[in-house]
């Protein structure tokens, strides 16, 4: 079976998170790149997680999945930060929400933050994660 281009997908949601004031590629460790977090007080790091691609319609192709967004700050400095960027990045892609680009649709079917955890003894974690549907027509 074909599969969603899983770039274009973090492409266009890397732009739309890219849109709050708050977040630039300083403060995000994207998926698979070195990162060095020790001098940042608040981080973001970027997982997608496809679960199932299928056929949508001829030559349509459909992936569900979810991009998930854990907001790191350092143990003992407080979740204000963090629980207020989380509330905006939730707010950003808060469903209904399409995202396109000539070679994709993409549907948000929920974004919801998580309740936050200590991450080993350096850092507190607040889980933000966005649902989706990844439409894209391909030619086999």
């Amino acid at each position: 079976m074909s599969s969603v281009d899983r770039f274009e997908i973090r492409r266009l949601m890397r732009g739309h998170l890219l849109e709050l004031s708050e977040v630039s590629n300083d403060i995000v460790a994207w998926e698979n790149r070195i990162y060095d977090p020790s001098d940042m007080d608040l981080w973001i790091a970027e997982h997608w997680q496809p679960a199932e691609t299928r056929r949508a319609a001829n030559g349509m192709y459909m992936t569900d999945g979810a991009m998930a967004y854990r907001l790191y700050s350092k143990v003992g400095s407080g979740t204000s930060g963090q629980e207020s960027l989380a509330a905006k990045i939730e707010s950003k892609f808060g469903a209904p929400l399409a995202l396109q680009s000539q070679d994709m649709d993409i549907i948000v079917m929920r974004a919801e933050s998580g309740q936050g955890f200590r991450d080993g003894e350096t850092y507190y974690v607040v889980p933000v994660q966005i649902t989706i549907k990844a439409y894209q027509f391909i030619i086999i």
